[in-house]
This record gives C-alpha cells, sequence and structure tokens, in this order.
C-alpha cells in the first residue's frame, strides 16, 4: 500500500476545485501568446512583447507545477494499491488521452485532403503522411494535442507512484534528490515531455506525508505572497531559477485568491458549471483557439491596441464556448461526457 490518510475537508476541496478551473483559464490565456503564422510577419510593439514576458512567468511557475503538485496530492491522501490504481488510471488518463488525440488526428488528416483547407494544414506541425507520424502523434515528445503532453507525464508519474512514495516516506531527502537531479538535468525519462514534474510530484507527496495543512496558507499576509513571488519571478527571468521556487509564493497566492471565490461559488449555479467543465476547456482550447486566432487576426488591422484586446477577448471566447458546449454534451449526451472525462462525470 503507499499514501497515507490526509483529510481534505470541504472547504479545502472547493478551493482546490475553483483553483482547477482558474489554472485551465490561465492555461488557454497562456497559450494564446504565441502568434499564427503568416507569409508576412506581424510586428508586435515591444509594450506587448513586455505583456507576454510577464505573463510566461506568472503563468508558467503556477499551472504546470500546480497541477503536478495537486494531482499528488489527491492520489496520496489515500493508501492505494498499485494494480487498483493502474486501472482507474487507464480510464481517466489513458482513455481521454487516445480519444481526444484520435480525434485530432482524424480531423487535421481530413482536413489535408480537402484542397480547400489543406494549404491551412500545410504545417509540419499537423503532417499526417507516414507510420511515424502517426506514432510521433501519441508518443512523440510532445502529442499531436499538445496540451496532453502533461496527462501523459502525468500517468507516467503514476506508474512510478508506488515506487516514489517508498522511497521518499523513508528517505524524504533521497527523494527530493531525485526530483531535483532528474528535473534538472539532461537524464531522459521515456515518454516523459517535461522532467521537473517528477520534482513537483515529489512535493506534493511531502504534503501529504507530512500532513502539511494547506489553511495554513491563509495565515500568509497578501502582500507577503505578492513581494516573494515578483521576486522570485524575477530571479527566475534574470538568472534561471528554478520553476519550483516560483511557484511556491505564486501557488500560495492563487489559493488565498481562489479562497475568496468560495462564498461566490457557493452561490452561483454559472460558476459551479463553469468548474465541472474544467477537463473540457483542457481538452478541447488549443486547436480552436489557434484557429480562432488566425481568423480573426487575418482580418484586422494588427495594430497594438488591437493585439491587445485580441490577447484578452479570444481566449474569453473560447473559454465559455468550451464551458457551453460541455453543459450540452453533460445534459444531453451524458455517455459520450463521461466517455471523455475518462468516467469523471457524476
Amino acid at each position: 500500500m503507499s499514501g497515507k490518510v490526509y483529510k481534505i475537508s470541504p472547504e479545502v476541496s472547493k478551493k482546490l476545485s475553483i483553483i482547477k478551473f482558474v489554472s485551465i483559464a490561465m492555461v488557454v490565456f497562456g497559450h494564446s501568446l504565441a502568434l499564427p503564422v503568416f507569409d508576412t510577419p506581424i510586428i508586435v510593439p515591444g509594450w506587448i512583447e513586455m505583456i507576454k514576458k510577464v505573463c510566461t512567468y506568472v503563468i508558467i511557475p503556477v499551472t504546470m507545477p500546480g497541477y503536478f503538485i495537486l494531482s499528488a496530492i489527491f492520489l496520496y491522501s489515500k493508501p492505494f494499491r498499485f494494480i487498483d490504481n493502474l486501472k482507474k488510471k487507464m480510464r481517466s488518463i489513458v482513455l481521454p488521452y487516445v480519444l481526444i488525440n484520435t480525434f485530432w488526428v482524424i480531423f487535421f488528416k481530413v482536413m489535408s485532403l480537402i484542397p480547400q483547407t489543406a494549404p491551412l494544414f500545410a504545417s509540419e506541425q499537423y503532417r499526417l503522411e507516414t507510420w511515424m507520424d502517426l506514432y510521433n502523434a501519441y508518443f512523440g515528445a510532445f502529442p499531436l494535442y499538445y496540451p496532453f503532453w502533461f496527462m501523459r507525464d502525468l500517468f507516467v508519474l503514476n506508474l512510478l507512484a508506488s515506487i516514489l512514495w517508498i522511497i521518499t516516506d523513508r528517505m524524504p531527502f533521497v527523494g527530493l534528490a531525485i526530483g531535483c537531479v532528474i528535473g534538472y538535468s539532461s537524464f531522459p525519462v521515456p515518454f516523459v515531455s517535461e522532467r521537473c514534474c517528477i520534482l513537483y510530484w515529489i512535493c506534493g507527496l511531502l504534503i501529504v506525508k507530512y500532513g502539511f495543512d494547506l489553511d495554513r496558507i491563509e495565515k500568509i499576509r497578501f502582500v507577503d505572497l505578492i513581494i516573494a513571488g515578483a521576486a522570485m519571478g524575477v530571479m527566475t527571468y534574470l538568472s534561471h531559477v528554478p520553476f519550483v521556487l516560483t511557484a511556491a509564493p505564486l501557488l500560495a497566492l492563487m489559493y488565498r485568491l481562489c479562497g475568496k471565490l468560495v462564498p461566490f461559488y457557493l452561490r452561483s449555479e454559472k460558476l459551479q458549471i463553469a468548474v465541472k467543465q474544467s477537463f473540457i476547456i483542457y481538452a478541447f482550447h488549443e486547436y480552436y483557439e489557434a484557429m480562432l486566432k488566425k481568423v480573426v487576426m487575418s482580418h484586422l488591422p494588427q495594430t497594438g491596441a488591437v493585439q491587445f484586446l485580441e490577447l484578452i477577448s479570444l481566449p474569453a471566447v473560447i473559454i465559455v464556448c468550451c464551458i457551453i458546449a460541455g453543459h450540452i454534451m453533460q445534459t444531453k449526451l451524458p455517455r459520450l461526457y463521461a466517455l471523455i472525462q475518462g468516467r469523471r462525470a457524476r
């Protein structure tokens, strides 16, 4: 058996649900920072570039480490057996991973065969001409639907979960050292896109091992978290300080801010519906956002003001559309919804 009893109160559980939703929204906004490929490069004003850099050093240190830490906390908070956990993760991780990637494999292949749309999908990223291209769509450095690199890494971590628990439970510093060495070296880990995920996972494991009460974060002043987060963000930008150090104060700040949303969450049916669609947003936002961005940017003059409005509005439109589509699917096609979610539906 791995893991231990780690109580997550209903109040903390609500905060973590809101954090998941906010983190996914941040991912969508983060993915909007990249520009589509055009024949004539778009000129980006310096102040827009600065906004993008600030977002990069806020979004990445929060969302990616945060999800691995939370995933580890949820897994280890109850004792589990390897085979039982493997069965669950085959359903909740592997099944959606295969289904969503297959959807996009079929979509891009069909689009490439239609003369009118083929030029729009001629990029190397979308090319599916050989068996190796098909293999790489699922097992390459990044999957075809590349946001799902997280799910693939998460599945590998679940395969290693028991041995990581045994090592870190008995020798915490050894477990932490393993995470640091693998995360910040060129040591290869098969089918893992982000090696640092092991370090973040072990951080979540240690939270459970030592029974750290997340609500102790509520005692830290907002101003202290903001100063610490800003300082670590600047240090990361200037000297490549590990993201995990930047993540700590920013995740604590997010925990406090999301805690303020709990009363509104309990009163707002719309927010509850939105939070339930976190996985749908994650699973479907990327390429629809990329296509919408390319269409909009092709028809609007790309002044600095327009680019700023696009950074804000286009991700918001995609998030709202995903929430609506997910809610409709949940109510009208519950079996399909449950299948896509890996039986996450209740």
